[in-house]
């Protein structure tokens, strides 16, 4: 008896797909996500923007450089002054020319340069982690689609079966009574359950070709069944315990660094802001070659080096509601930080709950579909001793099919459960899911 439930078991799982076979020139999961990696565009777009992050720190530091300017001019000009009209008389008139070179350099701005150079590092920063986060979101976005399509297409095959088989039941049914030896009730009751099943599958469609639709967005092509393989077990790579989980997530999660770093940015700015309640000193060299220039013949040379500074007095408090603002920045970033441990906590919570009810789904789902196969068999052996009817017979494995269908989604919800709780934790990278030999395409490794 044992060794018939087992095998009762194991075909039913192999019917299902819990042993999976993919043909000779299957296309891995690992491909697919290596191609969405490389290839999405909205990945693209993050990487783009933590690159012009990065040189908008070169940007910012050539606030440590001298500036050279060179100005020239050379033209007609013509003086009328009170000098000029008592002697000698007339206006001046002749061909100016005047070229000057000058080189300023910085030593002291009431400290914006090193704000503004600490404000663009963490954007870069900021730049770095969204690119992390986008990537796991991505990988989450591509794993869900590619179990959902897998987890429909797997139950519309069940479906079919389930269909042929009540197909074959109605028209027995109705063999039965245009042979007077059926009840009309009967050929009716199976009508029926042919026209539910019917629906069951316009509505499974449709939900496929959503799923389908939603797949070729993200992987840029339509799913190929026969090349999908089933996604890797990440069990091992998950946390022991709920409070381990909560650790790893304040401590791995990209949003969680990214609050952190907003409330230094926002220290900055502040900072930067208050660069206006400070004078400003330069050191100015200036070269200058003239020639007629101001109503003056011939050519002069001057060349001056000059510690200048500047101090705005008064701004209209400007600068006070500047440093005010930033201020107020700041201290909701902290808030949002605090927020932010929250959310993620929360997160963490939930993924962990939703696994580990979806573990239990799959147990109880496993213990239904093998008490239901054993009912199928019994009601057989029942029908055939002549001890019950075949429309009885056809309700039990219209459940079996159901509890095949159930199992299947219970299997992918915790797969999926899985994947949410390594989202929330910072974990799902491609090393998480398989992909050992992935190596991403930007120069920095650190965003590996």
């Amino acid at each position: 008896m044992l060794t018939r439930r087992v095998r009762r078991v194991m075909v039913a799982a192999a019917a299902i797909g819990f042993v999976s076979t993919a043909p000779a020139d299957a296309r891995p999961l690992d491909d697919e996500l290596a191609r969405l990696l490389s290839g999405n565009p909205e990945i693209r777009a993050a990487a783009n923007e933590w690159r012009a992050s990065r040189k908008r720190i070169d940007q910012a530091e050539s606030a440590y450089m001298p500036s050279v300017t060179v100005t020239g001019d050379k033209g007609y000009e013509n003086i009328d002054n009170p000098a000029r009209r008592l002697d000698p008389g007339e206006n001046s008139s002749l061909t100016r020319e005047k070229v000057t070179l000058e080189m300023r350099y910085n030593l002291f701005d009431g400290y914006a340069s090193d704000a503004g150079f600490e404000i663009a590092t963490a954007d870069a920063t900021l730049a770095r982690l969204n690119l992390r986060a986008v990537r796991q979101r991505v990988i989450f976005e591509g794993l869900s689609v590619y179990w959902r399509v897998r987890q429909l297409n797997r139950q519309l095959e069940i479906l079919e079966r389930q269909l042929a088989a009540i197909q074959r039941q109605t028209d027995l049914q109705r063999q039965l009574v245009d042979q007077g030896t059926g009840l009309a009730i009967d050929s009716l009751l199976a009508e029926g359950r042919l026209q539910n099943t019917t629906n069951e599958r316009i509505t499974l469609q449709t939900e496929l070709v959503n799923a389908e639709a939603e797949y070729e967005r993200i992987f840029g092509e339509p799913p190929d069944y026969r090349s999908m393989t089933a996604p890797p077990v990440v069990r091992d790579r998950l946390p022991p315990d709920l409070q381990t989980a909560i650790d790893r997530a304040l401590g791995q999660n990209p949003n969680i660094e990214a609050a952190s770093i907003q409330i230094d940015r926002a220290r900055e700015s502040q900072r930067q802001a208050e660069s206006g309640w400070y004078p400003e000193l330069n050191l100015v060299g200036t070269a200058n070659w003239e020639n007629n220039v101001d109503a003056t013949p011939g050519i002069r040379r001057d060349l001056s080096v000059v510690l200048r500074g500047t101090w705005q007095v008064f701004d209209g408090f400007a600068t006070d509601s500047a440093s005010q603002a930033a201020g107020y920045q700041k201290s909701a970033a902290q808030d949002r930080n605090l927020q932010t441990h929250r959310a993620i906590e929360e997160t963490v919570k939930r993924a962990w709950n939703t696994l580990r009810l979806n573990r239990d789904a799959i147990q109880t789902g496993r213990r239904l579909l093998e008490i239901t196969e054993e009912a199928v068999a019994a009601r057989r052996e029942l029908v055939e001793a002549g001890r019950e009817t075949q429309l009885v017979l056809l309700d039990t494995e219209i459940e079996l099919f159901l509890r095949q269908r159930q199992l299947i989604a219970f299997e992918t919800q915790a797969r999926l459960s899985a994947y949410q709780l390594l989202l929330a934790i910072g974990e799902l990278t491609p090393d998480r899911v398989g992909m050992t030999a992935y190596v991403f395409p930007e120069d920095d490794k650190t965003l590996q």
